[in-house]
């Protein structure tokens, strides 16, 4: 149920009256898990080619956020993450909407796959160059 309080919180109580989403003064809290059950999906594949190459490519960034026409964006906090117009360039399946429009959005948990994809990847790569550092010291 949607639920408010005392303390400025707005969000949602699960059907034991415990906070599943809340949205505070500084942020919002999320207490559970993504839905992610094999039952709820179709067309479930392996992500194919390689994220290795496009992960490396990516420019983590700080920044603060414009202030919009309604005043009530906070201009003065530093974030970090990623531009959407610059992952689109590496990762296009992970982009909405349209550069000049103000509306692109980047899907960040298909971003933090590939970056698991990227670490099995070079994790191989570690693997096969133990191998031959093994074998040319034994040489």
């Amino acid at each position: 149920s949607v639920y408010a309080d005392t303390n400025d919180y707005i969000g949602f109580l699960d059907d034991s009256e415990n906070w599943r989403i809340r949205a505070t003064q500084s942020g919002y809290q999320f207490f559970g898990t993504d839905h992610s059950d094999r039952d709820l999906k179709d067309n479930i594949t392996a992500i194919t080619g390689t994220s290795l190459d496009k992960i490396t490519k990516l420019v983590p960034k700080s920044f603060t956020w414009k202030q919009e026409a309604d005043g009530k964006i906070d201009t003065t906090q530093t974030y970090v993450g990623f531009i959407a117009q610059d992952v689109k360039e590496h990762l296009p399946s992970l982009v909405t909407g349209t550069d000049g429009n103000k509306d692109m959005g980047l899907d960040y948990r298909g971003l933090f796959s590939h970056a698991i994809k990227a670490l099995t990847e070079l994790s191989a790569e570690v693997d096969t160059l133990k191998t031959k550092v093994a074998a040319l010291e034994a040489a």
